[in-house]
């Protein structure tokens, strides 16, 4: 059996290595004239870093779909996508242009929905798109999708203020762009 000694741990032994009766038997020759010898092998084993994997995903995927939404001025309170396809799973994409929740008129909503009725875990993201070369608005996380819970994403995505106006680039000619990328699914038991 290998030990390992180290600064906290300097010393290591057996609490019942022998019998006192058995050590005292003649017969057994441990005791020879009131002396015995004990001897030890001591193997210094080179330390090996031990590196181990654990996969606890059942599939990666890396699926991007973009829509570009035309006369979105128009749209009315809620807009979904046609329903595609990632990891066996089905899904749509739900936005809502005037907002939900607690602050309805102040941003726009959007959520990833399951159509199917598995429970499993899903890592996305979902990005609007900036046509004017700056900065997109991206938001990812990770959700645990369950029958009774199948759609997961954001009330206050981006405020309202920012989408209408032309020089955050977010609307342009009455055109926005969406995206969203599904990185990993995996099954829940």
């Amino acid at each position: 059996r290998t030990r390992r000694f180290q600064g906290v741990k300097s010393e290591w032994g057996f609490p019942k290595f022998i019998s006192k009766k058995a050590m005292s038997d003649p017969s057994n020759g441990y005791l020879y004239g009131d002396s015995c010898v004990f001897g030890v092998e001591v193997f210094v084993i080179k330390r090996e870093p031990v590196i181990e994997y654990v996969c606890l995903k059942n599939f990666d995927v890396l699926h991007k779909r973009d829509w570009k939404i035309q006369n979105f001025s128009k749209l009315g309170d809620e807009w979904k996508c046609e329903e595609f396809c990632v990891g066996g799973h089905k899904w749509k994409i739900c936005l809502h242009p005037k907002g939900t929740g607690e602050k309805p008129g102040r941003y726009i909503s959007i959520f990833l929905q399951n159509v199917c009725s598995k429970s499993f875990k899903a890592s996305f993201a979902i990005c609007v798109k900036n046509q004017l070369k700056q900065p997109d608005k991206r938001a990812v996380t990770d959700h645990s999708f369950t029958a009774s819970k199948n759609d997961w994403g954001w009330h206050s995505f981006i405020e309202l203020a920012a989408i209408n106006d032309p020089k955050k680039g977010f609307v342009v000619e009455d055109c926005f762009l969406l995206d969203v990328e599904i990185s990993s699914v995996q099954d829940v038991a």
